[in-house]
């Protein structure tokens, strides 16, 4: 996977814990979950869903390993 993808992905992870943990870690007012934590999960999940897709794609259009490039003969060869 691409390193883009990966940070992607953890940054996603620790913004989606951290809202959702906010009023147990001391961030939040301990009065429930509110709409400001439920925007931090969302866009912690938006940022993993999009770190997975970055990596799929570029794992797409990698060659192969151990295969070879195509060769193209030249014109003069023949």
């Amino acid at each position: 996977m691409d390193r883009t993808a990966i940070v992607l992905i953890l940054l996603g992870i620790v913004l989606a814990a951290v809202s959702g943990l906010a009023d147990t870690i001391g961030l939040g007012d301990d009065r429930g979950f509110h709409y400001r934590q439920a925007i931090g999960v969302g866009v912690g999940a938006a940022l993993v869903v999009a770190g997975v897709a970055v990596g799929l794609r570029r794992s797409r259009r990698a060659p192969e390993q151990g295969s070879a490039a195509p060769t193209r003969e030249s014109d003069s060869t023949r």
